[in-house]
């Protein structure tokens, strides 16, 4: 059994779960209130009576001691807008439809559940509350559960991100769910190069995929069982791709495409200061130094702090918008008070794409690396940039030696000069 990573501060409830339990992780939007924490990577909502009444529903098997003394009351059933689905579940006894979340609950009872089997509707069950019509727990075998749960756990010792506990989890997932039924401590090297030949041929996992769910499997064998293996041979080679650029033409074409302040602002200031997606959601309004001209980049990647410059134009946008919009605490506030969601960015992102008609290759991303590479083609030197950017190595940040196009410009092609100007 699993118990989640539940605790209470400030008047909230701050909720983490095993990665693994990924169909009930997508079920917490169900919650009233509720919203995932980026920097803390859980869920937060009030603690009330209610809200520990929705966990208890949606977690019956967890023991923590925050839920002691309540009971599970109402089965989470999510549907689609089927009419012979509807039609079914209007036959339950006790139903209530959730008109705001789109689902139905009903009772708890043992009369109910096999009423729900009997329908045919137990696959839409969203809750853990499967009773004797399934056992989220037979998704992995004991030995493999346990696996997972002492790598999470670790990993949260040891301080890794919560990105990076998500993507070893997931992929030790994978792993385990290929060998459903083997102790992962007795796979052996042959069994783990297969895998990574099934996942290449039959999934297309690129070589970043492959070497992540290696460093994974490493980490889990190495560190937490205290093998050491031999894994040289199952590591991709790595693809030396050069990072979409946007002329600055095509960053001012996309701005001008986005006509809410709030928009424009996050975008202006990812593309005038460099900055990632991840740093960007996590600003704070004390991060921002306007009489020094610089943003303070509070945790970035690798948990480290640096300094980027504040443009003079991103000030007097920034002033605009917090004059109009008044954050609490984020520099973007999301709808429910917490920091902004990366996906509304990348949504934000995808829009003015479409609108300005620049290079449908365009990610959040790419501003970042427009930012470089236009620093490097006005002459500033590569180790500016690279404390700019947060690199730890200036290898990292030679890349955009590559994308940079005045030099290459003024390069002249030998059929030029063998034909000059001539059509």
């Amino acid at each position: 059994m699993f118990d989640l990573d539940l605790r209470t501060q400030d008047g909230r409830l701050l909720i983490r779960m095993p990665r693994y339990m990924k169909l009930v992780a997508d079920s917490m939007i169900i919650v009233p209130d509720i919203h995932f924490d980026q920097v803390q990577g859980g869920w937060v909502c009030p603690d009330t009576k209610t809200h520990r009444q929705w966990l208890r529903d949606l977690f019956p098997f967890c023991h923590h001691e925050l839920l002691g003394g309540l009971v599970v009351k109402r089965i989470v059933v999510k549907i689609p807008g089927e009419p012979e689905i509807v039609a079914k579940i209007k036959l339950v006894g006790g139903r209530w439809y959730h008109p705001d979340h789109k689902f139905w609950t009903v009772p708890n009872t043992l009369e109910r559940r096999k009423q729900l089997a009997d329908l045919g509707l137990t696959h839409y069950v969203r809750s853990l509350r499967r009773a004797d019509m399934v056992d989220p727990n037979a998704m992995f075998t004991e030995a493999q559960r346990e696996a997972l749960m002492r790598v999470e756990e670790q990993l949260r010792v040891n301080r890794y991100s919560w990105r990076t506990v998500k993507n070893y989890v997931g992929h030790l997932q994978v792993l385990f769910t290929y060998y459903h039924n083997q102790d992962p401590a007795t796979l052996t090297q042959e069994q783990l190069f297969d895998f990574f030949l099934n996942r290449i041929s039959a999934k297309g996992w690129r070589p970043a995929t492959q070497n992540q769910a290696l460093c994974a499997f490493k980490y889990y064998y190495e560190t937490i069982l205290g093998e050491v293996r031999d894994w040289s041979l199952m590591r991709g080679k790595k693809e030396k791709r050069l990072p979409t650029v946007l002329s600055q033409d095509e960053v001012g074409r996309l701005f001008l495409a986005v006509e809410n302040l709030k928009h424009r602002c996050i975008l202006m200031l990812i593309y005038s200061a460099g900055l990632r997606l991840g740093e960007l959601v996590k600003l704070r309004r004390i991060d921002i130094h306007y009489d020094r001209k610089q943003i303070f980049v509070f945790g970035g990647k690798g948990k480290k702090d640096r300094y980027t410059v504040l443009a003079d134009r991103s000030a007097r946008i920034l002033k605009k918008y917090l004059a109009e919009y008044d954050p609490d605490y984020w520099l973007f506030e999301g709808q429910d008070g917490g920091s902004y969601s990366t996906r509304s960015v990348q949504a934000i992102l995808r829009q003015a794409v479409e609108r300005s008609g620049v290079n449908p290759l365009a990610t959040v991303h790419t501003l970042r690396h427009s930012f470089a590479t236009h620093l490097l083609e006005q002459g500033v030197d590569l180790r500016y940039i690279q404390e700019l950017l947060g690199h730890a190595s200036t290898k990292t940040t030679e890349i955009y030696t590559h994308v940079r196009s005045r030099a290459k410009q003024a390069i002249q092609s030998p059929l030029d000069r063998i034909f000059g100007e001539e059509d």
